[in-house]
């Protein structure tokens, strides 16, 4: 069976809009069949229109930790998977802490609230994209104090790169430290505007991207520096 790849331009809190992105995947043709890491891979269908809900199977309240410590995450998490299939849902995959699992009546219950889960993800990005984008600050950094140690070209290629994906670092840096509150829910916006939104986050996922590629150009950069000096 023919299955393709699609990185998820999203991230895991913005679940409404992420719900929507797999919606109109079906819409397309392709149905979800798994996700790993950023990337979901599909499978043709000729349904359309399919319904996904995120489902959390983290511990996030009193009750949730002493069934956690009473049962074990395994078969807390076969129970809770039992629990929302009854509810009217098929799971598909797991992604993090999360079910992702298919609408698979037209009754089925909606799926609960994650709040918890999702401030916590949204936190963790934060935290992660501004490290790294003071990391390679640091980098580019060290790279300009040795410049003696590269050969000319190599110096210019690295630091040309490093300052690319910087600038990328400093265009996604707003986004990061804004509030990132949606004042629409994803699944009433018109197409266009689903196509307007899709398109943007796309763009940060590549200005994310580069910054992280920007960190691991540095760290080549330095082993490039520790083998000159060891030859040297």
């Amino acid at each position: 069976m023919e299955t393709i790849r699609k990185i998820i331009p999203f991230e895991i809190w913005q679940s409404e809009w992420l719900l929507r992105w797999l919606h109109e995947q079906s819409r397309e043709g392709w149905e979800l069949e798994n996700i790993s890491g950023n990337v979901a891979t599909f499978k043709p269908t000729t349904h359309i229109n399919l319904v996904y809900g995120l489902f959390s199977f983290a511990s996030n309240t009193k009750e949730d930790m002493a069934q956690l410590k009473k049962m074990g995450p395994y078969l807390r998490k076969q129970m809770l998977q039992v629990e929302y299939e009854a509810d009217g849902w098929s799971c598909v995959t797991e992604w993090q802490d999360l079910f992702v699992m298919q609408r698979s009546r037209f009754d089925a219950v909606p799926p609960p609230p994650i709040p918890d889960e999702l401030t916590k993800q949204r936190k963790q990005s934060r935290s992660k994209t501004l490290g790294v984008t003071f990391t390679l600050l640091l980098l580019m950094g060290n790279l300009w104090m040795n410049h003696d140690t590269y050969p000319h070209i190599l110096w210019l290629v690295f630091m040309g790169l490093m300052a690319l994906a910087f600038a990328g670092g400093l265009l996604y840096l707003p986004h990061v430290l804004g509030k990132q509150k949606d004042d629409v829910r994803p699944r009433d916006v018109s197409q266009e505007d689903y196509h307007h939104h899709l398109q943007h986050a796309k763009a940060l996922f590549l200005l994310k991207s580069a910054v992280l590629a920007g960190n691991i150009i540095g760290l080549l950069a330095q082993l490039v520096d520790i083998s000159a000096r060891i030859l040297s």
